[in-house]
């Protein structure tokens, strides 16, 4: 595993599909208290990836429900 971070400039306007808590609160400006509360009512979407038996893991953001969330709020 690398704690390396996720290069977030692309010229070609590609993001990755999935991105860490982190990642998501750098690129779109989601607090994590905020972003939790979206994953907790079902808003935004995420994956945790862990060992069988493990009680910590990933937690990877799908990057196209935040980006449908946002869509859907603009006016």
């Amino acid at each position: 595993m690398t704690t390396a971070t996720i290069e977030l400039v692309r010229t070609d306007g590609l993001y990755p599909e999935f991105l860490r808590i982190p990642d998501v609160e750098r690129l779109y400006g989601l607090k994590r208290s905020k972003l939790y509360e979206l994953l907790g009512t079902g808003e935004v979407k995420s994956v945790q990836l862990r060992k069988k038996g493990a009680r910590t893991g990933v937690r990877l953001v799908s990057t196209q429900s935040i980006r449908d969330l946002l869509n859907s709020k603009m006016t």
